[in-house]
């Protein structure tokens, strides 16, 4: 295990929980934390030599989202009487789940599949490349249509 690999790890979990704290100081700023968990991911989805088959990444990263979700749904009926929250429409409750931050699960599977059989189409040479643009394009995409999901609603 490589120290400097798990304290940026550890800084950056400090950083969502800042985030996460309410209106802090530097809360903008704190949110790097999240950015640089995708950077760390796809860094070692793309150099990793292992082979991971689609359903592999859904039970690593969707069971745990379908998991958290059963409690945020339960909580939220609870709380507000609706699963989602009031703004939510059907598909933006499906893609950010009834708790908003859970979205980085489904997110992050979608570009580790990308990356899983971008690694049996592209070279070694030229895969760093194509998946830091197939990340900026997923997050823009992905951010765009919760935007489009929310104002719909």
């Amino acid at each position: 295990m490589r120290n400097d690999i798990e304290s940026l790890r550890i800084i950056s979990a400090l950083g969502i929980v800042w985030f996460h704290s309410g209106n802090l100081p530097g809360r903008e700023i704190a949110y790097g934390g999240l950015i640089f968990f995708i950077i760390i991911s796809s860094y070692f989805a793309t150099i990793s030599n292992r082979q991971n088959k689609p359903l592999e990444r859904i039970k690593r990263l969707i069971v745990p989202c379908l998991i958290w979700t059963i409690p945020y749904s339960l909580l939220n009926f609870v709380r507000l009487g609706q699963i989602c929250p009031e703004n939510y429409s059907f598909v933006s409750c499906i893609f950010s789940t009834p708790s908003p931050h859970l979205w980085y699960l489904p997110y992050m599977c979608i570009v580790l599949i990308l990356i899983d059989r971008a690694k049996l189409i592209f070279s070694q040479s030229t895969l760093g490349l194509f998946s830091g643009a197939m990340a900026v394009i997923l997050m823009m995409l992905f951010t765009t249509v919760i935007k489009i999901c929310l104002l719909a609603s």
